[in-house]
C-alpha cells in the first residue's frame, strides 16, 4: 500500500471507447428499471411525454457539458475538480461533499434492490438475504480493486446483455400491441402538476449519472475517449427507455398496476413465453448489479482526490501497490454498503434527491464559467454553438433543477437542504484538521471564502423561505400523516424549513460582515 504524492503517480489503464461506453451505459441506464413506478404514479401518457422531453432539457445538456468539461479538464475527481477550478476550493469542497453523500447513500440502494429482489423470489429469510447482499458487495468490491479495466470488461458484458434484452422487449411489445400506450394521459383524479412532478422527478433520476465517468479520468491512458463515449451512450439510453416503455404498456396494459413490486418488464417477457419471463428475472438482477459495479469505484475516487487536496483524512490517499486503486477509499464505500444495505430504500433516497439537483446546477454554472477561460480554449471537444446559446441551455437546466427541487416535496427538500447547511462548518473543520499551516495566528479560511460562505447561507435561506411559503399550498397533510403515521408531520417539516431559513440568513449576515471586516484590514 502506497501513499501518493501527486495524481501523476496513479496507474494508467488502457480502456477504449467501447469499454467506457459500457461503464457509462450501466451508470446511466442498465435497463429501464424504475420506469415501472413512473407509469402507475404519473400515468402512461405523462410518462412517455417525460421520457421524450427530458433528454433535451436535462440529459443531453448534461452529457454535452460533461463531454466538454471532461475534455478540458481530464483529471481524477471529475465534477469536484471542475467546480474547484471554476469557483475555488470552498465551492469545490461543497461539490465534492454533495457528490460523496449522494453516492455513498445511492450505491447501497442498488444492493438493497438487487438483494431484496432475489431474496423475495427465492423465499429467503432476512439473514440469508443480508448474507447474499454482503457477498455481492465483496465480489464487486474485488472487481473494482483490480482496476478500471476489469470494471469496464464486466460493465461492457452486462451492458450488451441488458441492451439486447430491451431490444427484445421492443419487439415483443410492438408485435403484441393490444392497448393504447398513452391512455389515460394522467391518472383519474390526479392533477397535471402532481402527475408531471412524479414523471419528471423519476425521469430525471433515470436520465442522470453522466458526470460519474469523469471521476476516473486520471486513470485512463487516453481520457479523451470519455467525450466520444458519452455521445454514443446517450442515444442508447433513449433507445432503451422510450420504445420499450411504449411497447411494454401496449402489450401488457394494466398501467395502474405497474411498479417494482407489480407489473414489470418480466410480465412483458412472459407475453412471449415462460422462458422469456425467466430471462428477464435474470436481466432485472443484472441491471441493478451492473450499476453497482460501475458506481462503486467512481464514488471512491472523489474521496481519494479530496484527500490528496488535504480536505479529507490522509489515509484515503493511499493506493494499492499492485493495482494502483485507492483501496482505503474503496474500502470505505464497501463498508458503507454493508451498513446501509439493511436500511429501507425510500429512507436513503430521501436524503439524496435534493442534493443531486444542486450538484447538477453547480456543474452547469462551472462549465458556463470555464468555457470562457483562455486556458481551456484548445480543448479537444467543444460544443459548436455560440456562447449565448450554450448559456441559455445551461440556464434551462438550472431552472429545471430549482423547479423540481420544490416539486419533489417537503420531506425530500428538508433533508436535502439540511445536508447543504452542514457543508461550511465541515469545510472549516477539515481544513483546520488536515491543511499544513498550523502556526499560531494562521487563518483557516482563504481570502474571500467568508464571502462565499455567506453566499451559500443566503442561498439556503432563500430556498428555505421559498419552501416555507410553497409547501403548505403544495403538499397534502393527510397524505403525509398516512405515510409517516405521525399527526402534523407536514407542519413539523415546514416549521423546520422556516427555522433553517432564519438561521441561514443570520449566519449569512455574520459571515458577510466578517468578510467586510477582513477586506478593511487587508
Amino acid at each position: 500500500m502506497a501513499e501518493l504524492k501527486s495524481m501523476e503517480e496513479m496507474k494508467k489503464h488502457n480502456v477504449g471507447v467501447i469499454g467506457v461506453v459500457g461503464i457509462i451505459y450501466t451508470m446511466c441506464c442498465a435497463g429501464a428499471y424504475g420506469i415501472e413506478d413512473m407509469i402507475s404514479l404519473a400515468g402512461p401518457g405523462m410518462t412517455i411525454l417525460a421520457l421524450c422531453v427530458l433528454p433535451f432539457i436535462w440529459a443531453y445538456p448534461q452529457a454535452l457539458a460533461c463531454a466538454e468539461l471532461g475534455s478540458a479538464i481530464p483529471e481524477e475527481g471529475g465534477i469536484y475538480k471542475w467546480m474547484q477550478k471554476a469557483f475555488g476550493e470552498f465551492w469545490g469542497f461543497q461539490m465534492g461533499l454533495w457528490t460523496i453523500i449522494v453516492n455513498y447513500l445511492f450505491v447501497p440502494t442498488l444492493i438493497i434492490l438487487a438483494g431484496n429482489y432475489v431474496g423475495t423470489a427465492m423465499g429467503w429469510s432476512w439473514g440469508v438475504t443480508f448474507a447474499f447482499k454482503v457477498a455481492l458487495i465483496l465480489f464487486f468490491g474485488y472487481i473494482n480493486w483490480r482496476g478500471v479495466t476489469d470494471v469496464s470488461i464486466v460493465s461492457t458484458g452486462m451492458s450488451i446483455i441488458i441492451f439486447i434484452a430491451f431490444m427484445c422487449i421492443i419487439v415483443i411489445g410492438f408485435t403484441n400491441w393490444q392497448y393504447s400506450p398513452v391512455d389515460p394521459f394522467i391518472p383519474e383524479g390526479e392533477s397535471i402538476l402532481m402527475s408531471a412532478s412524479y414523471a419528471f422527478v423519476i425521469g430525471m433520476w433515470m436520465y442522470g449519472g453522466y458526470s460519474q465517468m469523469a471521476s476516473v479520468a486520471g486513470e485512463l491512458k487516453d481520457p479523451q475517449v470519455i467525450p466520444k463515449a458519452l455521445m454514443i451512450a446517450m442515444p442508447l439510453v433513449m433507445l432503451t427507455y422510450i420504445p420499450s416503455t411504449i411497447g411494454g404498456i401496449a402489450s401488457v396494459g394494466q398501467w395502474e398496476d405497474w411498479g417494482t413490486d407489480g407489473v414489470s418488464w418480466i410480465d412483458v417477457g412472459y407475453v412471449a413465453g415462460p422462458a422469456w419471463g425467466a430471462f428477464f428475472v435474470i436481466v432485472a438482477f443484472l441491471g441493478q448489479i451492473s450499476i453497482f459495479n460501475s458506481y462503486l469505484g467512481t464514488t471512491a475516487r472523489t474521496v481519494f482526490v479530496m484527500s490528496m487536496d488535504k480536505l479529507a483524512p490522509k489515509v484515503f490517499s493511499r493506493c494499492s501497490q499492485k493495482t494502483g486503486v485507492p483501496d482505503i477509499a474503496l474500502l470505505s464505500i464497501i463498508i458503507a454498503c454493508v451498513i446501509f444495505c439493511t436500511f429501507e430504500f425510500s429512507m436513503i433516497v430521501m436524503l439524496t434527491v435534493a442534493v443531486s439537483f444542486l450538484s447538477t446546477g453547480g456543474m452547469m454554472l462551472a462549465i458556463m464559467l470555464l468555457r470562457k477561460q483562455d486556458q481551456y480554449a484548445d480543448r479537444p471537444f467543444k460544443i459548436n454553438v455560440p456562447d449565448g446559446v450554450f448559456n441559455a441551455i445551461c440556464i434551462m437546466v438550472l431552472v429545471v433543477c430549482v423547479v423540481f427541487l420544490y416539486l419533489n416535496g417537503t420531506d425530500y427538500f428538508f433533508f436535502g437542504t439540511t445536508i447543504i447547511f452542514i457543508g461550511p462548518p465541515l469545510y472549516w473543520l477539515l481544513k483546520r484538521s488536515y491543511q499544513e499551516d498550523k502556526t499560531k495566528g494562521a487563518k483557516v479560511l482563504n481570502p474571500g471564502e467568508r464571502k462565499q460562505i455567506s453566499f451559500l447561507f443566503f442561498l439556503v435561506a432563500a430556498l428555505c423561505a421559498g419552501g416555507y411559503l410553497f409547501f403548505p399550498w403544495y403538499d397534502d397533510p393527510d397524505w403525509f400523516e398516512e405515510i409517516y403515521g405521525i399527526p402534523g408531520i407536514l407542519d413539523i417539516y415546514i416549521t423546520g424549513i422556516g427555522i433553517m431559513a432564519i438561521i441561514s440568513a443570520i449566519l449569512g449576515i455574520i459571515f458577510y460582515r466578517a468578510h467586510k471586516a477582513e477586506s478593511r484590514k487587508a
